[in-house]
């Protein structure tokens, strides 16, 4: 029977390097530290890219949110006409500036129907009154094309 030291002998004999097993392991661990520390650096920089991604995709969408001079604009004649659609349902709204260049008296048409109320610019808000106030800001979605959130809805309008 061999002890391990005989064993130890044959195999530097047979392979030099297979015997000094310390020096191999400090190797594998140093190797394995390295790629630790690579796997570690490579996920940091994917966190770093994906939340710079959504904070320019913020700016971005905040960067199209019309300030309240970019809302006189659309209404600077006083009142206007705005068609919109929200999921199937399509309108038009006629505002009239019966207080101000920037609010008063609004009809609203869905099909053959009308429904009176008002409407007024606050702030950089277009509020709209058919029986309950709601307020949301316009985001400019193309030429005179806007997208708003009117009472957790999503508009598409055309003024």
């Amino acid at each position: 029977m061999l002890d391990k030291t005989a064993i130890v002998a044959i195999l530097k004999n047979v392979c030099p390097r297979t015997g000094d097993f310390s020096r191999r392991r400090r190797k594998l661990n140093n190797d394995e530290g390295i790629n630790m520390k690579i796997k570690t650096m490579a996920l940091a920089a994917l966190v770093s890219l994906a939340v710079s991604a959504c904070a320019t995709e913020q700016k971005t969408d905040m960067a199209n949110v019309l300030d309240a001079k970019g809302l006189q604009a659309i209404f600077k004649q006083g009142g206007g006409t705005c068609t919109w659609k929200t999921g199937s349902t399509e309108g038009q709204d006629f505002y009239y500036s019966t207080d101000s260049k920037s609010g008063g008296e609004a009809d609203r048409n869905i099909g053959a129907d009308t429904m009176q109320g008002t409407w007024a610019l606050k702030g950089n808000q277009l509020c709209v009154n058919f029986g309950s106030e709601e307020c949301s800001t316009l985001e400019k979605a193309g030429k005179k094309k806007y997208k708003a959130n009117f009472g957790g809805k999503a508009y598409d309008l055309g003024c």
